[in-house]
């Protein structure tokens, strides 16, 4: 099998172009998500994330501790761990968008073709929901690109060099994301579809790729000893938790569904991706797909891998984020979008050449217009900051507060950034056991139940096995209820 016949030749696109585009497109995107970005932290996994970048510690499994790194490096440089990682995701979002740029030219030579499908990828609805809040999915999005750019330059020259780069930044994407193995098999194929395969330099890639993500996951397991992560079960403090964590064995991960669940899912997933892309962006990344597998079948077999792998999984995943946790799937996608539109554009028929211009203009233009009313340009609102803030300014003193993730995150991060009310128990509303520094809570409304009889108690719900106090015992804040005290 020749070169020719996994990746095409490098283009005679001008470099110094190539990276003005990518450069420029990079900034335009940039500039949109920060105009559009949360003006506050947000509540759930993004108030955690920002936490445990502040404190260097853990997240819920399966760990991302990638993202806590970079993540503690913009909040130093931003003085705020919310907003320090809220730029964080803007920028990591708006190099993957200029990757996908200098690897589109790269295999089609059009720069024209890159711009506009690096262009359309930064105002797809996953990818822009993802770069104006606190996540971990931009992050992850940026090192799988620069691992795909690393990969196809090793393709192009296989030195050891650029094998060895193209290892180390995988591994460490897997501190992003660990279900990134899953697209190991594609990279594998890019990497030994060029003959004659180079075993030393393969195992030599192998090894770092180990090396480098055992050693960014290891944080999980030592950082445990001294630091428990928020919304945990296991703790990766031993050899059983630190593999329960990683599988993320308390979300239902491990759990095989009914067959019908994953046809229905994968229905559902697929029609949400064609509406992602205006369902008319579909075509050309369809035609890409056939051009590139005229050209490199090595190629398109590689990167159809990495795409199943990344959007399989997650269609089948059975938490309620898994519409957002594709960002490497439309980055893929977006790459077919481009070698469709560069030979739509290399057609002598004005009917390719128009729909190869038009095309992309309109759905970036719809997809703009729809994302600047899901994320309009920053307001003075702060709707989770007056909510914790006038919460945990009424608590009485000691009071136990019981509420569910997306309000028990946000409220932690100001007890530990901000300092507010260290002598209020948080506690998450859920029927599983969770670790905290102070003890272990094997069922949230039993302990509040429990607690209610020498502490006053908040809830965010009512539980399902008493009901709320009244003005007799203690007032709530608004949006809380008050269990009944004991009396003496």
């Amino acid at each position: 099998m020749s070169r020719t016949e996994n990746v095409p030749e490098r283009p005679a696109a001008h470099t110094a172009l190539a990276l003005r585009a990518a450069l420029g497109i990079a900034l335009l995107s940039l500039v949109l998500f920060v105009v559009t970005q949360a003006p506050e932290v947000q509540p759930g996994d993004s108030a955690e994330l920002a936490l445990v970048a502040h404190e260097l510690g853990i997240t819920h499994p399966p760990g991302y501790p990638l993202h806590t790194f970079t993540g503690k490096g913009f909040a130093w440089m931003f003085g705020d761990p919310a907003r320090g990682t809220r730029m964080l995701s803007a920028v990591s979002t708006a190099g993957a968008v200029a990757l996908l740029c200098l690897i589109a030219i790269r295999l089609t030579g059009s720069v024209s073709a890159g711009a506009r499908a690096a262009g359309v990828l930064a105002v797809v609805p996953a990818i822009w929901s993802s770069a104006v809040i606190t996540e971990i999915y931009s992050v992850n999005l940026f090192f799988v690109a620069l691992s795909l750019l690393l990969f196809l330059r090793w393709a192009e020259r296989p030195v050891l060099s650029r094998g060895l780069a193209a290892g180390a930044v995988l591994g460490l994407s897997l501190g992003s994301g660990l279900a990134n193995l899953l697209m190991l098999p594609g990279f594998l194929v890019l990497f030994f579809g060029v003959r004659p395969i180079r075993w030393r330099q393969g195992l030599l890639t192998a090894a770092m790729f180990v090396a480098s993500g055992a050693l960014i996951e290891s944080w999980n397991y030592f950082r445990a000893a001294s630091y428990l992560p928020l919304g945990t079960q296991y703790v990766p403090n031993t050899l059983g938790g630190l593999l329960r964590y990683l599988s993320g064995a308390q979300f239902g991960t491990t759990m095989v569904q009914p067959p019908g669940f994953y046809l229905g899912r994968l229905i559902e997933h697929g029609l949400h991706v064609l509406a992602s892309l205006s369902w008319i962006g579909i075509i050309p990344a369809a035609i890409g797909v056939a051009v590139l597998w005229g050209r490199s079948r090595g190629l398109v077999i590689s990167l159809g891998l990495m795409f199943a792998g990344n959007f399989l999984y997650f269609t089948g995943h059975p938490w309620v984020d898994y519409q957002e946790m594709i960002n490497p799937s439309y980055f893929l996608i977006c790459l077919f979008l481009a070698c469709g539109l560069a030979w739509m554009q290399q057609r002598k028929r004005r009917f390719w050449e128009a729909a190869g211009t038009a095309i992309p203009i309109i759905v970036t233009a719809w997809l703009l217009v729809v994302g600047l009313f899901d994320h309009p340009p920053q307001s003075t609102a702060r709707p989770v900051t007056s909510f914790v803030t006038a919460s945990l300014e009424r608590f009485p003193p000691d009071a136990v507060a019981v509420c569910d993730w997306y309000k028990f995150a946000p409220m932690v991060y100001f007890q530990r950034v901000h300092g507010m009310r260290p002598d209020v128990t948080l506690v998450e509303a859920i029927r599983q056991p969770r670790r905290y520094a102070w003890g272990m809570v094997d069922d949230a409304w039993t302990f509040a139940e429990e607690s209610a009889a020498t502490r006053p108690v908040f809830v965010d719900s009512i539980p399902p096995v008493t009901t709320p106090g009244d003005a007799a015992n203690v007032s709530a804040p608004a949006g809380w209820f008050a269990l009944p005290m004991s009396t003496p």
